[in-house]
């Protein structure tokens, strides 16, 4: 599992630090009260629950648009697609033990034929609280064809 110190971070600076673990940016904005090192630790805590849960984040995310882009959908599941989705971004509220993810579609992944061409507003922003539940912040779906 990836660790979030200040050596490893890409950005490191009074306000703001971001990591990254292969695709994944990881961003923590620091309160302009308490210590970085504080914030830090608890950003820790909370990315740590996350980054275990990100099958079932991605498995939350896949189950929404299944029902949002029904046609799509049933071009991935022709074509044996079962990594469709990825997540790009994760961002950690240290104050409430929130974390943001941003759930998008696999631009690496050749998509199958027919299918419109993938946007970047081909997304899906997921918050998991602190006690565990998952909550849809945001969708902007990729027309359907």
């Amino acid at each position: 599992m990836p660790r979030l110190c200040r050596e490893d971070a890409l950005a490191y600076t009074p306000d703001y630090a971001e990591f990254q673990e292969g695709r994944t940016i990881i961003n923590v904005r620091f309160p302009e009260h308490g210590e970085r090192s504080m914030w830090l630790a608890r950003a820790s805590i909370a990315f740590d629950a996350t980054w275990n849960e990100l099958p079932n984040i991605v498995a939350f995310a896949t189950a929404h648009l299944r029902v949002k882009q029904r046609a799509r959908w049933r071009r991935y599941d022709d074509a044996g697609i079962t990594d469709a989705l990825a997540v790009h971004g994760i961002w950690i509220n240290v104050e409430d033990g929130s974390a943001n993810c941003h759930v998008s579609y696999n631009t690496d992944r050749e998509q199958p034929r027919g299918l419109p061409p993938l946007t970047e507003d081909d997304v899906v922003f997921l918050t998991r609280w602190a006690s565990g539940w998952l909550t849809v912040e945001y969708v902007s779906p990729a027309p359907e064809s």
